[in-house]
């Protein structure tokens, strides 16, 4: 079991790899593809993990997380929000704005026109769904652990098809009821697949 998880970790960093490189300016429009596909990937292995790692411990499963993202995230968008002060020419659609920093900060989605879903580090809005995703299942393993992974996963097909079947302009609904939140359900069932095999 342990080679198997650790081929998943394997994975995981090259799905992180390649969003990390469809984000540099070279390889943004050639890798738009590859980002995503990683994207789509990591999502997954988020939901098989947090079922995966909760088993072995379930308590402060959003301090963990937010223990492991937060500090290297705040310090790299409070460094680039300097540079928004400092030489905003260096930037496209990044700006020194307290309200876009605050939301940047606490993972709080907001639009930015012409870029769209952007907070102040690029690749935060992988975040703000990651960490809503973190703190669903935090909630729910609160209520009944054992059925954690059905009841997050039901709720995520749920807001899945929320979103189909009713498209709405409401920035924070498109978010959270964008395609992306099936992947965390998809790595939810694939737990389950593996623990049956």
């Amino acid at each position: 079991m342990s080679k198997r998880i650790d081929s998943f970790q394997y994975l995981r960093c090259l799905c992180a790899m390649a969003v990390f490189v469809s984000h540099l300016p070279y390889f943004s429009k050639m890798n738009e593809m590859n980002g995503q596909a990683g994207v789509a990937l990591f999502m997954i292995m988020s939901g098989f993990f947090i079922m995966f790692s909760s088993e072995r411990e379930k308590n402060n499963i959003l301090l963990k997380k937010i223990i492991k993202i937060v500090p290297l995230y705040w310090t790299l968008t409070l460094l680039l929000f300097l540079v928004a002060i400092l030489k905003p020419t260096l930037l496209n659609y990044t700006e020194a704005s307290g309200i876009q920093l605050v939301k940047s900060l606490f993972f709080i989605p907001f639009y930015v026109a012409g870029s769209g879903h952007k907070p102040i580090i690029n690749v935060g809005w992988y975040l703000d769904i990651e960490m809503a995703f973190v703190l669903l299942f935090a909630i729910i393993s609160k209520i009944n652990f054992h059925r954690r992974g059905v009841y997050t996963g039901t709720i995520l097909l749920g807001l899945f098809f929320l979103g189909r079947l009713l498209p709405s302009s409401n920035f924070f609904f498109e978010v959270y009821t964008s395609f992306y939140v099936i992947y965390y359900f998809v790595g939810i069932l694939f737990y389950y697949i593996y623990i049956y095999i």
